[in-house]
């Protein structure tokens, strides 16, 4: 007992654990670039709330609150000159604070709980990650980044007017930078952790790379030098690169390389003290990001639609091809049954009649009446002979007693019962639409009953057999099905169809009907679905 439990209960510490110390780690490395185009501490927050459901999400909420109270007292900073710092010179610097303001350390607690709301509304909506190569998954995924940046915009407000600060800039950057930082990781998250969408991103992360990258190293440095409107344009053509990689690859190209254009600019303003500057940027961000990965998307959604749109037209290939072999078969079959019969009525009913005309020949030569036992043998064979051939054309009892009798009292039963099978019969829904049946339907779903009993007798080795039909009217249709098995020792694999049944199930397509084997535990069933309209003409079953 205590094997069987260890190892859930160390995972159960693990998990958390491994949360925090993930968390603890990269966070310090992400809240550098706060300030610039995106936040990608608040769209990591968001993405692991949303892939990590359950319990789990109670450790990320937790691990991001001791993050974010490390960083109350602990301040890492990249590229202090950037924000005017008074650090001692280098990339990296740090210093110990003891910030005692603890309202602004509240509000900065607060933006795990934006991300919490957005991600709650995702659940509420019932969208998971892996519903992000649908549109309305996707758009769902634009309203909860809404959600977070307008919660983390009111936040930041609030913030703002407490300490008198007259940047209102500043909260539409923070507003931006939800948005972004959603709009970006929370994707590239789910192209990571879906199996679906791991499929071919080699080969779109090799093409962004080979691509996006300079292009986007271009652009950006020749903004830098030409500077004033140029600059500005020349940003704009980076959403050139984004539609491409959308139109190629859908939204994980557009995830992608909107994130390389985002890594460029995030380069770019680290260097840039404009606040108005930043907004611009993530303003220009915001838009790419929406446009490019709501338009993959719907890229992903038509390639798939053509997928699917060319599959069902093989499948209706197939099928026609398979509707126009059925109808020439049964012909074909058609035509044979005619040659026996004919060869039958030649051989049997022929003989009997030549043999009855040789005694009356013989008896008006001689003048005397010929054996009356002798012609009545002869006419008796000749009856049977004709109700053979009858029974085999359409079987009388159907005319007398209709299908379901027949199976239950008829040839079928007796075959049953001659060799000892217990056999039932069960009739369900409306008997009365059994006079609507067409004839045409009513042989052919009697013929197949009989034959599969026969196998059934010949190769199941079952002692039971049951056969169950039913009968509903649906949209203007009678549908009939029926349900035979057994409780031998066939399986579907070894299944093989004589010419009788083989016949039929030709037949059977060939008027629009559907015919299926499963296994039981013992034995086999078989279903068979034929649907025609109530006027008497058979439709095809898609």
């Amino acid at each position: 007992m205590t094997n069987s439990t260890a190892p859930s209960r160390t995972r159960v510490w693990l998990e958390p654990l491994a949360i925090i110390a993930f968390v603890m780690v990269v966070y310090p490395l992400l809240i550098q670039i706060t300030y610039s185009n995106w936040l990608p501490h608040i769209g990591l927050a968001f993405a692991m709330l949303w892939i990590l459901a359950g319990r789990l999400r109670v450790w990320v909420v937790i691990a991001f609150i001791l993050a974010r109270m490390n960083g109350a007292w602990i301040n890492w900073t990249f590229f202090p000159h950037k924000y005017g710092y008074d650090y001692p010179p280098g990339i990296l610097s740090w210093r110990v604070t003891l910030n005692a303001d603890w309202v602004t350390v509240v509000l900065g607690q607060l933006d795990i709980l934006c991300a919490l709301l957005g991600v709650l509304y995702l659940q509420y909506r019932k969208v998971r990650p892996d519903q992000l190569g649908e549109t309305v998954g996707m758009v769902q995924l634009h309203v909860a980044a809404l959600i977070t940046a307008v919660l983390g915009g009111l936040k930041d407000t609030f913030y703002v007017l407490y300490v008198h600060d007259p940047l209102l800039p500043h909260v539409f950057s923070v507003f931006f930078g939800h948005f972004i930082g959603v709009m970006l990781v929370a994707p590239l998250a789910a192209m990571l952790i879906e199996p679906a969408y791991r499929d071919g991103l080699s080969d779109v992360l090799a093409e962004a790379v080979l691509w996006m990258f300079p292009i986007t190293a271009v652009l950006l440095s020749s903004a830098s030098a030409i500077g004033g409107d140029g600059r500005e344009i020349l940003r704009r053509l980076l959403l050139v690169g984004v539609v491409v990689m959308a139109i190629r690859h859908g939204w994980r190209g557009a995830a992608i390389s909107l994130a390389i254009v985002s890594v460029g600019l995030q380069v770019e303003a680290l260097y840039d003290r404009g606040l108005q500057s930043t907004v611009v940027i993530q303003s220009f961000v915001s838009v790419a990001g929406v446009m490019g990965l709501l338009f993959g998307t719907a890229r992903d959604e038509l390639v798939g639609q053509h997928i699917q749109l060319e599959g069902e037209l093989q499948d209706n290939r197939e099928l026609r091809s398979q509707l126009v072999s059925a109808a020439f078969n049964a012909q074909k079959v058609e035509v044979g049954e005619r040659r026996e019969l004919a060869l039958e009525l030649h051989d049997e009913f022929g003989q009997s009649l030549t043999a009855l005309q040789a005694y009356l020949r013989v008896a008006k030569q001689n003048g005397s009446m010929p054996p009356f036992d002798t012609l009545q043998s002869l006419t008796d064979q000749m009856r049977n002979n004709i109700q053979g051939v009858l029974e085999r054309l359409r079987p009388s009892v159907l005319d007398e007693v209709g299908l379901f009798a027949a199976i239950d009292r008829g040839a079928v039963r007796g075959v049953a019962n001659a060799a000892g099978l217990e056999f039932t019969t069960e009739m369900q829904g409306d008997a009365r639409l059994l006079s609507h049946l067409a004839d045409t339907q009513e042989l052919m779903m009697y013929r197949i009953v009989q034959e599969a009993v026969t196998n059934i007798v010949r190769h199941s080795g079952a002692t039971e057999c049951s056969v169950r039909l039913r009968l509903s009217e649906r949209s203007g249709q009678l549908w009939l099905f029926a349900d035979v098995r057994d409780n031998g020792v066939g399986r579907v694999h070894m299944l093989t169809q004589g010419n009788g049944l083989r016949n039929l199930r030709q037949r059977l397509l060939a008027i629009g009907g559907v015919w299926h084997w499963s296994e039981l535990n013992p034995g086999l069933r078989m279903h068979l679905l034929l649907r025609q309209d109530l006027g008497g003409v058979a439709t095809i079953v898609e």
